[in-house]
């Protein structure tokens, strides 16, 4: 079980109608297209039409740097920035799946921390069906969103062409961005009381608060400007796209080609601040599971993946 740090390891609206003149008997070629009514309208907005009643958030198309700067403390070379533009938006969770979100759907709890997990010591008494699930491969984090994408098509609430799916590594580092290019949405420091991690291994701040040594129920800690909350910390992220050590940048980046390394964004309750940050990314194995390892789901425009 190895996670892939270069030198870390811990792991439009309504388009115009123009005007012909087509032959009484034949439609005119030129039609209308209906506005879309999946789309949000502005950054953060929230919809929660499902039957899990999980809240997204809506991020607009745009563009952006990804990856960080050689100048940023503890950059690695496997940030190297390259400039982006995502040109559909999408939803994605304003929390991390709970372990109440996918025992509902997968009739099923694989989480540590849980009242039958190995780690349930460290959460006796503890109400954890709030907390993020963990301990879960790439595949189970797919077939999450593939059973949330067939009962909601089955009932009527999602269209065709939208699907519930894992983000990609460029759809989730935009959302944690939320229009900023510091280290942290929140700016250049982080420690333990904005974010669920290691408070002795703060970044650009000084070492305070507590550290649980687990993790915490979701939306526990301040949110980003679109509203999403626990990018930092709690625990680690699965996204779609295969590791690579060169980030790939231009329109619409997907590199979720078949392979088994996967990328992984946002650190966790285990990992120093420094691994938090925006831009810093890992490669895991896309079988193993972790108990600082979980995922959220993205509400994309079909073909996205």
């Amino acid at each position: 079980m190895k996670i892939i740090w270069l030198r870390i390891c811990v792991i439009t609206a309504v388009a115009p109608l123009c005007v012909t003149h087509a032959k009484p008997d034949e439609p005119s070629k030129t039609q209308v297209r209906a506005a879309d009514p999946m789309r949000g309208k502005e950054a953060g907005q929230l919809r929660d039409d499902n039957g899990l009643k999980m809240q997204f958030v809506w991020c607009p198309p745009g563009k952006f740097t990804m990856g960080s700067p050689r100048t940023e403390v503890k950059h690695i070379e496997n940030e190297a920035q390259v400039d982006v533009t995502l040109t559909r938006g999408f939803w994605l969770g304003e929390y991390e799946v709970t372990q109440d979100e996918y025992e509902r759907l997968m009739w099923k709890n694989p989480s540590s921390f849980s009242a039958k997990g190995q780690e349930k010591k460290q959460v006796v008494g503890m109400e954890t069906q709030r907390f993020p699930v963990e301990s879960v491969t790439l595949d189970d984090a797919m077939e999450f969103c593939r059973k949330l994408t067939e009962q909601e098509r089955h009932a009527g609430r999602l269209v065709n062409e939208w699907e519930y799916t894992v983000p990609t590594e460029a759809q989730w580092e935009y959302a944690c961005r939320a229009g900023t290019a510091t280290a942290f949405s929140f700016g250049t420091t982080l420690n333990s009381q904005q974010a669920n991690c290691k408070p002795s291994r703060p970044y650009g701040a000084d070492s305070n608060g507590l550290y649980l040594k687990r993790p915490t129920t979701v939306g526990s800690y301040v949110a980003n400007a679109w509203g999403l909350h626990d990018m930092h910390g709690n625990v680690m992220e699965w996204c779609s796209d295969t590791y690579s050590r060169e980030l790939s940048g231009d329109t619409d980046p997907d590199f979720s080609r078949d392979a088994s390394f996967r990328v992984c964004k946002g650190g966790s309750w285990a990992f120093p601040a420094s691994l938090c940050r925006s831009g810093c990314r890992a490669g895991l194995h896309q079988s193993n599971w972790l108990i600082y390892l979980g995922f959220r789901v993205a509400l994309s425009p079909s073909g996205t993946k």
